[in-house]
């Protein structure tokens, strides 16, 4: 297989994968914020089971599927492939092509607005790969340390069983989830539904509607794509300001 194949290989696998962290994050958040376990009576035993492990599991479920999406490995199908391929100028110029040829059919194509987005891509992804706090420059941006975060507690509490220390907060994993579905989008702009058919509005609403009827409480202030694409398009002109200047 040759690095172009790969390299669309991988952008459709993290548009698709990506959807899947929406639903997990709704679930983890209502069970999080559920009814207080010391309320629930004791004839509500079964009721309290739901919200520990729905709220554990996910936890771990979200946390582990944002490892996968964010995996270094230049094999594997993810941001590691997608951040260094899209580096070379002959994949580079080779998903622009294709992208103008999907283009045919379901998108409008512009070849500059589709470097800018294949641009943002590569960038994003490669903030999210580094997996040890020693390899974090100074001042390095808050997306990279929760992104380290969020793998830290992936390997300290989901995939192995630890005494190690680890901290995330709700706002790390929040932005975390949020940037990934900027990711995702940016990716699904460029290729349509080469990449991915659904609708991540549609998911997150579904998922947040879901999420609710399992646990009857409105557990979020916000859907996690009720700004997603102002804040694309914002990101989008930086980088084209960005490659103008240089």
């Amino acid at each position: 297989m040759g690095d172009e194949e790969k390299a669309i290989l991988a952008l459709r696998g993290f548009a698709s994968a990506a959807s899947m962290i929406i639903p997990s994050y709704h679930l983890w958040l209502a069970a999080l914020h559920a009814d207080d376990n010391s309320s629930i009576s004791s004839s509500d035993y079964p009721r309290l089971i739901l919200h520990t492990y729905m709220r554990e599991a996910m936890l771990d479920q979200l946390l582990v599927q944002l490892r996968r999406l964010y995996d270094p490995d230049k094999n594997s199908l993810a941001g590691g492939t997608i951040s260094s391929l899209l580096k070379k100028a002959m994949v580079h110029n080779w998903l622009v092509a294709r992208a103008k040829e999907v283009s045919h059919s379901t998108l409008s194509f512009d070849a500059n607005l589709t470097e800018n987005h294949l641009t943002f891509i590569q960038e994003h992804c490669s903030l999210c790969l580094v997996n040890k706090a020693e390899a974090l420059q100074n001042n390095a941006p808050r997306l990279q340390v929760q992104a380290l975060l969020v793998r830290r507690a992936a390997n300290k509490r989901s995939a192995h069983m630890t005494l190690d220390d680890y901290a995330l907060t709700q706002s790390d994993l929040r932005d975390v989830c949020f940037h990934t579905l900027l990711i995702a989008r940016a990716i699904q702009r460029v290729y349509g539904d080469d990449v991915y058919s659904g609708n991540y509005v549609h998911v997150d609403s579904g998922s947040y509607e879901a999420a609710a009827q399992v646990f009857g409480n409105g557990h979020s202030k916000g859907l996690l794509t009720s700004s997603l694409e102002e804040n694309l398009d914002m990101l989008i002109e930086r980088i084209r300001v960005k490659l103008e200047l240089e």
